[in-house]
């Protein structure tokens, strides 16, 4: 689960809600937030800092192909609604308007892209953006749509996009995106179209679009000097004051291993630039502290968010090249600094339990 950010608190998703209290009364501690409707994987969510609720649609199941189940998670209680099911009968009470019909719906997927517009310029609304995924004929999408949380209702962006109809749409799944608002347009790199890993920066406008008028969008292909290799599983946190993306990690096809190289993609010069080479972690630290060798080990799908106000980001565990969780890290990126720190390794969080001792290697304040 990636690129979950702007939530009060920290949010992970997973067959559970846990909450990581970044800063309360009680900061460092796991919170268990309960059950979504379904166990699920691969799935999109967003996190609504305005509402303080994570939104989850789609994925897959332990068993079966994927669905559109349409969640959402009020962070401020333990509280979970399930708007509308496979069906597409609306379940949450307080779904108003077009929720109420069958109308057009994201077709059941898994591992599309997301992002969230929360500063539309000319209402209150919020926008969840989803892109492409993989669909139960294996197929990659190359749909684009958006969910208004004010009228309630998913919208499909330019008419049909079902693969093909509109060559210039690539169909991708594994993507990751973010919204940069001051240009009012997606960006999305990465992802492969289920033969071919890709390391294209797309960007769309969608500067036009609304609930009233569903214009037409384009996209371009970005020409850029250099870029991430080719990989899945990255992650991606983006630095919406700065217009700045952030890339870390994921599985290097070419290198067939993790890695824990960064990148960042500076909107204004649309150009990717490495900050950090992919080399061996620093071990010599003291917890909570940051330093300029400091990094995580390489690792993949990792989860990473930026809390309300916040200037850092948290990056959690990871999957090594062997597909398996070394160690369940817990690690902090200061935008500012452009360093990283270790803050704590913990037990799995759907256990809820305290620390636990750094292996060899590491030095706990």
């Amino acid at each position: 689960f990636h690129q979950q950010y702007e939530m009060k608190s920290i949010v992970f998703v997973s067959v559970l809600v846990i909450v990581f209290a970044a800063a309360s009364a009680a900061p460092g501690d796991w919170t268990y937030h309960g059950n979504f409707s379904t166990y699920r994987s691969y799935q999109a969510a967003w996190g609504s800092y305005t509402e303080n609720k994570l939104y989850v649609l789609g994925g897959l199941p332990v068993t079966g192909t994927a669905f559109n189940y349409f969640d959402f998670s009020n962070a401020n209680s333990p509280t979970y609604s399930l708007i509308r099911d496979a069906g597409l009968t609306p379940i949450w009470s307080g779904a108003t308007g077009n929720l109420a019909t069958n109308e057009s719906w994201p077709a059941p997927r898994t591992s599309p892209g997301w992002a969230i517009d929360a500063f539309v310029s000319n209402s209150s609304d919020i926008r969840l953006w989803l892109y492409g995924g993989t669909d139960d004929a294996g197929v990659a999408r190359n749909d684009l749509w958006y969910y208004s949380v004010n009228s309630n209702r998913w919208r499909l962006v330019g008419g049909s996009m079902n693969p093909m109809d509109n060559p210039s749409f690539p169909g991708l799944t594994e993507l990751n995106m973010w919204f940069d608002s001051t240009s009012k347009r997606l960006y999305f790199f990465g992802g492969t179209d289920r033969t071919d890993y890709f390391v294209n920066t797309y960007s769309i406008d969608v500067s036009a679009v609304s609930d009233s008028v569903v214009a037409a969008v384009s996209i371009s292909n970005l020409t850029t000097a250099t870029s991430p290799s080719a990989r899945t599983g990255f992650a991606i946190f983006h630095d919406n004051s700065n217009r700045k993306a952030y890339l870390w990690g994921g599985y290097d096809l070419g290198a067939s291993a993790t890695t824990n190289d960064l990148w960042v993609f500076n909107i204004a010069t649309q150009q990717w630039t490495e900050l950090r080479s992919a080399n061996p972690a620093d071990t010599s630290f003291q917890l909570g502290d940051f330093g300029a060798s400091y990094r995580p080990s390489g690792a993949g799908d990792t989860t990473v968010t930026v809390p309300t106000g916040s200037r850092v980001a948290y990056f959690y565990s990871g999957f090594n090249s062997s597909g398996e969780t070394p160690f369940l890290e817990l690690w902090a990126f200061d935008m500012d600094l452009q360093q990283f720190a270790l803050l704590a390794i913990w037990g799995p969080p759907d256990s809820q339990t305290a620390p636990v001792t750094p292996p060899a290697g590491y030095a706990p304040a």
